[in-house]
């Protein structure tokens, strides 16, 4: 599903987040474009939220020279490409993420969100500035 550049990912995660405020008309749009009623963006109702405390940022250059193949990280290398592609940026030295995209990457793994932060301290893939909090993490 592509939006020719009217829907950046940055913006829409911004107001998924409640970061960034949203009218009513661009709310109908946002619908309009994933074919779905307006209350279906609105509503938390039976969604369960986990909150996490601070930022999950991976440092691009440690990822990159990661030197072994073991599938975690090929699927690691392949995700970050993804995520860089997705948003257009090329450039950077570091990848911050939501807490969300730690779920879905330890889905794609297998693991427990635990395990996967675990894993990235072990292959020092974590930028300095990364302060994401797991909950069963130590």
């Amino acid at each position: 599903m592509r939006s020719n550049g009217r829907w950046r990912t940055a913006a829409v995660g911004s107001y998924e987040r409640g970061d960034r405020n949203i009218s009513m008309a661009v709310l109908a749009e946002l619908a309009g474009f994933y074919d779905v009623p307006v209350r279906a963006l609105l509503s938390d109702e039976g969604r369960p939220r986990v909150e996490r405390a601070g930022h999950l940022v991976l440092d691009l250059p440690a990822v990159n020279s990661l030197e072994g193949e073991s599938p975690d990280q090929v699927l690691l290398k392949r995700w970050v490409q993804t995520v860089q592609q997705w948003r257009g940026d090329y450039a950077g030295r570091v990848l911050s993420l939501r807490g969300s995209d730690l779920s879905l990457l330890a889905m794609s793994l297998n693991r427990a969100e635990v395990t996967v932060m675990s894993m990235f301290r072990e292959w020092g893939v974590l930028h300095a500035t990364s302060s994401l909090a797991v909950p069963g993490s130590s």
